[in-house]
């Protein structure tokens, strides 16, 4: 089931509230008034269009799949299951179909085991961390491996205007390292000031926008940080997602009884996407509303930290992406969900799940 909470609607505004009973579920038009005098902002919410658990031409089923997409707006899965990124041939959905299979299960020289994070250059060489190897691979766009570089632990990676390759490695003193875009050399950027939490797969998550400002999420907060492309903070701000607070309280405590240390840490946000037009940022997280009860929480806001709109979900979101149209793509346990807003949204009552 999807339930749409906290929404921030105009007069005129459209909220899609879901129904799960079909393939791309019923939308209501709903009016409201934009609470307690608030500035108007129309926000829809998407509504699912469909979803899709394996790709032709690339035999095997989705699992724990992560989506990205690139500039020129092609779809690349990381298919955790079979140790692979796939570029997809067209539009993500039902027959979806690759165009280019990246890697393969092994540890020799452009294999891997664990895909986690896609980055593409301008000239689409393609750049793929591997948490389990602890490196980064190279890609041409046809998929003949190029080179890699050892980088422990190593997660999330973007590619600035300049071809440069940003990667949170997981690691060390440093919070984030730019490699040159062979990999040849690198150079650290910025301190941890929390090398335990730092030291997280999740400790930080990246975007990237065509201004080369980049959007850190730092989990200590958690916080978003907003760095202009020297690597100058020029902005930032506390995320208050509905919920989130709560259950990493409450998941944390759990963790610190069990820790002999007492030094648990909890990494509350599990994806974050920025929009193409680089205006709203994109989280998935775990809510516990008790011990016994769990979903995913989706929140979207705006670049400058104003909430947007959230959404529940009956599974776990392990990446997102959107696509140069403005859907939504996101990465669940065994299959990649895709959620629009556009096209003719009917003026009907949301039905029964």
């Amino acid at each position: 089931m999807s339930r749409i909470i906290r929404p921030v609607v105009s007069p005129r505004g459209r909220v899609v509230v879901l129904s799960g009973a079909t393939l791309w579920l019923v939308a209501a038009m709903l009016l409201s008034a934009a609470p307690d005098g608030a500035s108007a902002t129309e926000v829809m919410a998407p509504a699912r269009f469909t979803s899709f658990e394996e790709i032709a031409g690339a035999p095997g089923l989705l699992y724990y799949p992560r989506v990205f997409t690139d500039a020129r707006g092609a779809v690349y899965v990381a298919d955790e299951g079979a140790a692979r990124v796939v570029r997809l041939a067209g539009a993500a959905g039902p027959g979806a179909e690759a165009d280019v299979v990246f890697g393969r299960e092994g540890q020799g020289p452009g294999e891997m085991l664990l895909p986690h994070s896609v980055a593409v250059d301008s000239a689409g060489n393609v750049f793929v961390t591997d948490i389990q190897l602890g490196r980064i691979n190279k890609y041409a766009a046809d998929g003949a491996f190029l080179t890699s570089v050892v980088l422990p632990m190593v997660a999330s990676v973007v590619v600035d205007s300049q071809d440069r390759v940003l990667a949170y490695p997981g690691r060390g003193e440093a919070l984030l390292q730019r490699f040159s875009n062979d990999l040849g050399s690198d150079e650290p950027l910025l301190k941890k000031t929390d090398p335990l939490l730092h030291d997280d797969v999740l400790g930080v998550l990246m975007a990237l926008d065509a201004e080369d400002r980049l959007y850190l999420l730092d989990q200590s907060g958690p916080r978003i940080d907003v760095y202009d492309r020297d690597m100058r903070r020029i902005g930032g701000w506390d995320v208050d997602a509905p919920g989130l607070r709560a259950t990493i309280a409450q998941r944390l405590a759990a963790a610190k009884a069990k820790a002999d240390d007492g030094t648990a840490r909890i990494s509350g946000i599990q994806a974050m996407a920025l929009s193409p037009d680089g205006a709203e940022l994109f989280f998935a997280y775990l809510i516990k509303p008790s011990p016994e009860e769990k979903f995913t929480r989706v929140s979207v806001y705006s670049v400058d930290g104003e909430h947007r709109w959230s959404q529940d979900r009956d599974t776990r979101v392990y990446g997102a992406a959107f696509t140069a149209d403005g859907d939504l793509l996101e990465g669940g346990p065994e299959k990649v969900s895709v959620w629009t807003t556009r096209g003719p949204q009917p003026t009907a009552t949301a039905g029964s799940n």
